[in-house]
């Protein structure tokens, strides 16, 4: 995880964004509780384990609220983390690449001009079968780091805190906060899989988002990823 070059509640909102994977404490499907209506490893090309394009199955602009639009990530800076494993796994999780062979990503990421608010998708394909155990093991990395802090060259921390909301075989859903003097910021994370395609949803803003809201966006993700033909067990 990664602090960027911005004003203060922007660094804040990019910092909650890199930290969706934490969520992920378990898969099977998607279903339960979700209502129904930039980039690590690039695709060399269309990325695909069902009868669609992964990168096609990525939330689209008519899908987001009003305001927002599609954005890439700033350029980062390097933090050092306490605990330094906290910091280390969320690297690996978010920003690093996804590690492996048969393992390929889409991402895409929305955020609005001010106040700034973002939202960011990340879709993992694991072709060899690796997904449920790729969100146990970052369940156990929440588990373990409910609250750490990010510092920086120029005296900046941050303190991040973690709080499952409610967890279960299906699907994980957890509150964030990122805070640094004078400054807060919330996000919503929902973690599910479908099939083996595991789906990060990260709603992020300087206000706690609209949860409803966070819960719709997930069922346009799971819908978008059928529709594409990712389904399976």
């Amino acid at each position: 995880m990664k602090r960027m070059t911005m004003p203060a509640v922007r660094r804040l909102t990019i910092v909650l964004a890199v930290l969706g994977p934490l969520a992920a404490l378990g898969a099977a499907a998607c279903e339960a509780g979700a209502p129904r209506p930039a980039p690590a490893r690039p695709l060399p090309g269309p990325a695909r384990s069902g009868t669609g394009s992964l990168r096609d199955a990525l939330i689209g602009p008519a899908d987001v609220p009003a305001g927002f639009t599609r954005t890439t990530q700033p350029p980062t800076e390097p933090h050092r983390g306490d605990p330094a494993d906290c910091a280390r796994r969320l690297d690996e999780l978010e920003t690093l690449p996804a590690a492996g062979a048969g393992v390929t990503e889409a991402r895409v990421v929305y955020a609005t001009p001010g106040p700034f608010a973002m939202l960011q998708e990340v879709l993992r394909d694991y072709a060899d079968g690796r997904a449920a155990g790729v969100v146990t093991a970052a369940g156990a990395a929440l588990a373990r780091c409910p609250r750490f802090t990010l510092s920086y060259a120029d005296g900046t921390v941050i303190t991040v805190s973690v709080a499952v909301r409610s967890a279960s075989p299906e699907r994980v859903t957890a509150a964030v906060t990122a805070q640094a003097t004078g400054f807060s910021v919330a996000e919503n994370l929902a973690v599910c899989r479908v099939g083996r395609v595991v789906v990060i949803l990260s709603h992020t803003g300087p206000e706690p988002p609209d949860l409803a809201e966070t819960e719709r966006l997930l069922g346009v993700a799971v819908d978008r990823l059928r529709q594409q033909g990712f389904t399976g067990s």
